[in-house]
């Protein structure tokens, strides 16, 4: 971290929560996955015990395992599943990063993967990039003297079915060159003042998804990773800021199986401008000669994130 803020706010969460995404195709997403829900090798295994137990419908005595007919089956089925290697399915990766930097054995054809990407704000005041291909993630808001509030958000994600029928999981995301960075400088000769805080981090967050139309609704608790939080007065003229994350994002949130969930992870920034005219009116334009920098952004890669059951209250 470099430099300092006139003062900080001792609140955690922002002004406003994430921003409602609207996905057009995740309900052909969720309909895919559950049309596939057999790890590969798993139906050629199903076959042979089908052919095992119509051979053995006029058997007495039960046969020993290993001299069964599909005893090679299942060896090859363990070996490749587990003694081999294969793809945790607690493991996300983004679309086009290569699996062989994460595990030994690549995931199931179009699983696993990042799949979604979102923006959302006032495109003429903040700028947004957002890559499931890729993981990487942008978020950018600069205030004019008359914005009240401003919100950028850019987030990847993916869709996942719980295991369990009701647990909380632990949502893990890795960060790479993860940080943001902030800066206020004002001066001018109006007849005008007031506070500006500028926000920015990372949401974890799950959005169940409505077996209905698809539409998406917040799971709470929503995990919050700060940035920076820094609330300045009047007139100051301060440098860029750059506040660094090295360590991962955690958070825990219960979810309920036989239910889709979107999960994403989502950068942020807010701004909130308390400038007014110092007779009370609405802040208005200010004038030639003054100065107003106001601006904040978050950038980062998310290369992967894990989302197992930490507590199971019903299997």
């Amino acid at each position: 971290m470099s430099g300092h803020s006139e003062s900080k706010s001792s609140e955690v969460i922002p002004a406003r929560q994430p921003l409602m995404p609207s996905l057009t195709n995740l309900q052909d997403q969720v309909k895919r996955m559950n049309q596939s829900t057999i790890p590969a090798g798993l139906e050629k295994l199903q076959d042979s015990m089908d052919k095992l137990a119509d051979d053995q419908k006029s058997r007495v005595e039960p046969m020993p395992f290993l001299d069964s007919k599909f005893a090679g089956v299942v060896s090859q089925f363990l070996r490749e599943r587990m003694l081999g290697g294969a793809w945790p399915p607690e493991l996300f990766i983004p679309a086009d990063a290569d699996w062989k930097q994460y595990w030994l054995r690549p995931p199931d054809p179009g699983a696993n993967r990042y799949s979604f990407e979102y923006i959302s704000g006032d495109h003429a005041k903040t700028a947004q990039i957002a890559s499931f291909h890729s993981g990487q993630i942008f978020a950018q808001a600069a205030a004019q003297p008359t914005d009240t509030f401003l919100q950028s958000e850019a987030w990847v994600g993916f869709v996942y079915f719980p295991t369990a029928t009701l647990a909380t999981y632990e949502i893990e995301a890795s960060v790479d060159t993860l940080f943001g960075q902030n800066r206020y400088d004002v001066s001018t000769t109006a007849s005008a003042g007031g506070s500006l805080r500028q926000w920015g981090g990372i949401y974890t967050i799950a959005y169940e998804i409505s077996d209905y139309d698809g539409s998406l609704s917040i799971v709470h608790p929503i995990g919050v990773a700060t940035l920076f939080d820094e609330t300045f007065q009047n007139l100051t003229g301060v440098g860029v800021h750059t506040w660094p994350r090295f360590s991962p994002l955690k958070t825990n949130i219960m979810l309920q199986g036989g239910r889709f969930y979107l999960i994403a992870v989502i950068a942020s920034v807010q701004i909130v401008n308390g400038w007014t005219m110092n007779d009370g009116r609405p802040m208005q334009s200010l004038p030639d000669g003054s100065l107003w920098k106001a601006w904040g952004y978050v950038i980062g890669n998310i290369p992967q994130v894990w989302i197992s059951p930490s507590i199971v209250y019903i299997p």
